[in-house]
C-alpha cells in the first residue's frame, strides 16, 4: 500500500513560532548519535566535518580519494580530506553512506543532502521541523531541535553505551558501561560491579521494607485531581 506523507497545522503544536530555522536534528552515525545534523536539500552530497571525523575516532585508513571540486557558500574553495563511509541510522533504516570530509568551519557536525533524503524516501519540512519517511511499520519521523545553537568548532555526540550482561540465563540483569572507557578503567570498574552485585535491586521486590521516607515515586498533579479511567 502506498504511503502517503503530508504536513498539517496539527503538526506546529511543538515548533517555536515564528521562526526561520533550518532544520537540524539528530543522527545515529557510526556509534554515535550525532547532534546539528543540518538538512540541506540544497547540498548535492552528505557532509562531514574534520572534528566530528575526529571525534568519531576515525583516522586516515578510512579515508579513500575524492576528485570533484567543492565551493563553499561564497564560493570559496574547500579544502577537502577525501571521503569516508559510515553507516547512519533513522528509525528502524540503516544506510551505508558515503560523506565527503571537510576541513573547514562550521555550526553543524554533517550535512545531509540529496543522496542521502532520496534514498531515504524522505520528505522535510522547514517550517513545521520534521522529517517523514516510509517504513515497512508506516510512517515515521524525526523532529527538529530548535535548541541546537551552534557554536563553531563544538562537536556534540551522545556516547552509545555497552551492554554487559552477568547472568546469561537472564537478559534482564545488565549494567550499561560506556564505550570510551579505557580497557584498565573497564576492567576495574566490571570487578567492583561483580564485587558489590548484591547491593543492585533488579525488581521493586528485591527490596522489601523500604521506606516511603527514602524512596517513593509521585506524580507531579494538584492532589484535588483525581484518575480517569
Amino acid at each position: 500500500m502506498e504511503q502517503v506523507i503530508s504536513f498539517s497545522g496539527s503538526d506546529l503544536k511543538d515548533v517555536q513560532l515564528p521562526h526561520n530555522d533550518p532544520l537540524v536534528i539528530t543522527l545515529r552515525i557510526g556509534n554515535y548519535d550525532v547532534q546539528r545534523v543540518l538538512i540541506d536539500q540544497g547540498s548535492f552530497a552528505e557532509v562531514m566535518y574534520q572534528d566530528l571525523y575526529t571525534k568519531l575516532g576515525l583516522g586516515e585508513a578510512e579515508l579513500s580519494s575524492f576528485t570533484s571540486p567543492i565551493v563553499g557558500f561564497s564560493r570559496e574553495p574547500i579544502v577537502l580530506l577525501e571521503k569516508t563511509i559510515l553507516p547512519v541510522l533513522a528509525g528502524p533504516i540503516n544506510l551505508q553512506t558515503e560523506f565527503i570530509v571537510v576541513k573547514t568551519s562550521s555550526p553543524y557536525n554533517a550535512i545531509m543532502g540529496r543522496d542521502w533524503l532520496y534514498r531515504m524516501r524522505a520528505i522535510p519540512s522547514t517550517l513545521h521541523q520534521k522529517l517523514r519517511f516510509p517504513t515497512k511499520d508506516g510512517i515515521m519521523e524525526l523532529n527538529g531541535d530548535q535548541s541546537q545553537e551552534p557554536e563553531d568548532g563544538e562537536v556534540v555526540m551522545t556516547e552509545q553505551p555497552e551492554k554487559v550482561f552477568f547472568d546469561p540465563s537472564n537478559p534482564k540483569i545488565f549494567f550499561l558501561v560506556g564505550s570510551n572507557l579505557s580497557a584498565i578503567d573497564r576492567k576495574q570498574l566490571l570487578q567492583l560491579l561483580i564485587n558489590n552485585r548484591d547491593v543492585f535491586a533488579w525488581l521493586v521486590y528485591d527490596a522489601p521494607g523500604v521506606s516511603p521516607d527514602l524512596a517513593c515515586h509521585s506524580l507531579n498533579i494538584e492532589p484535588e485531581q483525581k484518575p480517569v479511567a
